[in-house]
């Protein structure tokens, strides 16, 4: 449930004591929240150009350097972009058969 997600760590929420749970993930997001969940290390290398200043870059790079992602396109992540719930099954698949 959401509490638990918040209380592992996972989620801080949309907002203090919020969770929104109508809101839409984007790409940068669910990198945050998957890469806390499988507990990642840090990457050593940047993957992406269009994720630089994003808040959520070093858990992109992340997810690249587990094999998690390839980005969705030629050095691109697209951090701004929403997940579908077909994208979500497939990076949580990757995530969790590592």
């Amino acid at each position: 449930n959401i509490n638990a997600l918040a209380a592992s760590g996972i989620t801080a929420g949309c907002a203090p004591n919020r969770f929104c749970p109508d809101g839409l993930v984007t790409r940068a997001q669910m990198a945050t929240f998957l890469t806390r969940a499988l507990n990642l290390p840090a990457a050593s290398r940047d993957y992406f150009g269009d994720d630089n200043s994003n808040k959520h870059e070093s858990r992109i790079n992340s997810l690249a350097a587990a094999g998690i992602t390839i980005g969705c396109g030629t050095n691109r992540f697209c951090p701004d972009g929403t997940v579908t719930r077909g994208q979500m099954a497939a990076f949580l698949r990757r995530g969790l058969t590592r």
